[in-house]
């Protein structure tokens, strides 16, 4: 039962989407403890304070909303690009992507190490270089991983953080006026 489960709304097959809960179930389902585990490492080290910076509400609007269209572009991308649609893909790393690149953007200057060596230029750095990995990757089909899906999260995440952007100082600026 659980594999029937897992096959049909798990894995996104993409030659073959068995339901469009698949784009949101495969956000939620991972090939091996290690892909799961440095993917919930990446959701912590930088999902905990954007969920302080957004809140609960609007960090849970993001992330959902990022593993879904995240999913889409892994489909539409590799469409528009010609590409061979052959493979399966799971995985929390669209969304992470996401929450990643609003972060950056919200807190571009955040201070970024891996594996203790600091990155010069903060988190926005840090970001621009994977979004520029996940676009050579996609273009040049290195392996089996999901750039593209990478980017569409990344997208996401760009444009919520925008978003957000926009919303807080208008709602600043609303508080301000109600002073005077």
């Amino acid at each position: 039962m659980l594999q029937r489960y897992t096959m049909q709304y798990g894995i996104m097959f993409k030659d073959n989407l068995q339901s469009v809960w698949t784009m949101l179930g495969s956000a939620f389902s991972h090939q091996s403890f290690y892909h799961l585990l440095f993917n919930m490492f990446a959701l912590q080290s930088f999902g905990s304070t954007l969920c302080t910076v957004l809140g609960a509400t609007n960090f849970t609007i993001l992330y959902l909303n990022s593993a879904v269209i995240s999913s889409f572009a892994a489909l539409a991308i590799p469409t528009l690009m010609r590409s061979s649609l052959s493979f399966a893909t799971l995985g929390a790393s669209g969304a992470v992507f996401s929450v990643f690149a609003a972060f950056s953007y919200l807190i571009p200057k955040a201070p970024i190490a891996i594996f203790f060596f600091p990155i010069p230029g903060g988190a926005w750095m840090l970001f621009l270089g994977t979004l520029a990995w996940n676009a050579a990757g996609t273009v040049l089909k290195w392996g089996v991983y999901d750039y593209a899906g990478h980017i569409g999260g990344s997208l996401v995440g760009l444009a919520y953080a925008y978003w957000y952007t926009i919303k807080r100082k208008e709602q600043l600026r609303k508080r301000q006026l109600r002073w005077y």
